[in-house]
């Protein structure tokens, strides 16, 4: 009966000790004063990036052509039509049974110990 009533007491002083613990130290106050200041330089950090966004569109507009919108479906028309094109310039063609037609390239290399 005695040794049911001491581990009682002694599980019950054990539980007891992290929260008082906790209680002086508050973790999450601490965590709470990091996050602020993340939060704080995040936001320091967007405006910066917006700023420096700004200046570069102002950049942008004294180079570029006024009033013109870019089209990037003939930008991306043209990119293809230049790699699948038939004018000799890809190199990487492969035939049907999945083999490379370019010209063949002999790479040498020098064998390089590990000390």
């Amino acid at each position: 009966m005695q040794l049911d009533i001491i581990a009682i007491l002694c599980l019950s002083i054990l539980n007891v000790f992290p929260w008082i613990y906790l209680l002086f130290q508050r973790p999450d106050e601490k965590i709470k004063n990091q996050l602020e200041e993340s939060d704080a330089a995040l936001a320091q950090l967007i405006q910066v990036i917006m700023h420096k966004m700004d200046s570069l569109e102002e950049i942008g507009e004294n180079f570029g052509p006024q009033g013109n919108e870019i089209n990037i479906g003939a930008i991306l028309a043209q990119v293809l039509s230049q790699k699948m094109g038939l004018n000799g310039q890809n190199d990487y063609r492969r035939d049907e049974r999945g083999q490379f037609n370019g010209p063949q390239e002999i790479i040498e290399t020098e064998i390089q110990t590990l000390d």
